[in-house]
């Protein structure tokens, strides 16, 4: 994938902020250790490795502080295995539509504030989620919207527009893959018109974000929409997300 200039994350649970000794559940907990073995092992692997996205990175007693602490630790876990830690991506997946998720985070590392259904996915009912990514652009905070269980494609258009993400994935498939969906397995039914909407081709002269109805935040030094950058962050989503689980 990086031969065409596809970013490739490698995927690890962290649980939920418990680190509890010797506790390495699925879904619940998962030691500093074992989250430190799967980073060096992605990087021992795949040495040309872009980042590393964690995903569970959401207290399971709410408290705002705890954010920071958290983030740090999994920051230096990456930093100490990366082999050019400097330029390693870092994503944290928190779906929690919070700004204490965002001050945690440094400048130019991606949070996602959003993993949901298509059906919460409306600003006019998560005044929470258009503050808070808000707030993550004006603090140079990347941020990423998943949306599950999405009939199509252009329903979300006017959504992910007024949100105005970074990074933006919807699938058609449902989110609750404990329980069997397999949301991250394969590609949506419409992934051809998601991929096309975010298409170089498609960004022409003189079309803004909002006049096209569908581009999410990515943008070039220029102030243009950087089309590939969005397309980039989908394809990641769809093809690596579920194969660590």
């Amino acid at each position: 994938m990086q031969a065409r200039n596809i970013s490739v994350l490698g995927y690890v649970p962290t649980g939920y902020f418990n680190h509890s000794a010797g506790c390495n559940q699925e879904g619940a907990c998962q030691t500093l250790a074992r989250i430190e073995a799967q980073i060096q092992a992605y990087y021992q692997n795949f040495p040309t490795l872009n980042g590393i996205f964690f995903d569970e990175v959401a207290p399971t007693v709410y408290t705002c502080s705890a954010f920071a602490p958290e983030y740090s630790r999994l920051r230096t876990l990456v930093h100490t295995s990366a082999p050019s830690n400097a330029t390693a991506t870092i994503a944290f997946n928190t779906a929690v539509p919070d700004t204490c998720a965002v001050d945690a985070a440094q400048r130019g590392e991606i949070v996602v504030l959003y993993e949901g259904t298509a059906a919460g996915y409306g600003p006019a009912s998560n005044s929470a989620l258009v503050t808070a990514t808000a707030h993550a652009r004006t603090s140079g905070v990347q941020t990423w919207h998943i949306v599950n269980t999405a009939p199509a494609w252009d329903v979300l258009v006017p959504m992910v527009t007024a949100y105005d993400p970074d990074w933006v994935y919807a699938t058609s498939v449902g989110g609750d893959w404990q329980h069997g969906d397999d949301t991250y397995g394969a590609p949506p039914v419409y992934w051809a018109a998601e991929v096309a909407s975010f298409a170089p081709a498609n960004a022409t002269a003189g079309q803004s974000p909002t006049s096209r109805g569908y581009q999410s935040r990515g943008r070039k030094a220029t102030g243009g929409p950087d089309w590939t950058r969005t397309a980039l962050i989908m394809a990641l989503a769809a093809s690596t997300a579920a194969c660590f689980r």
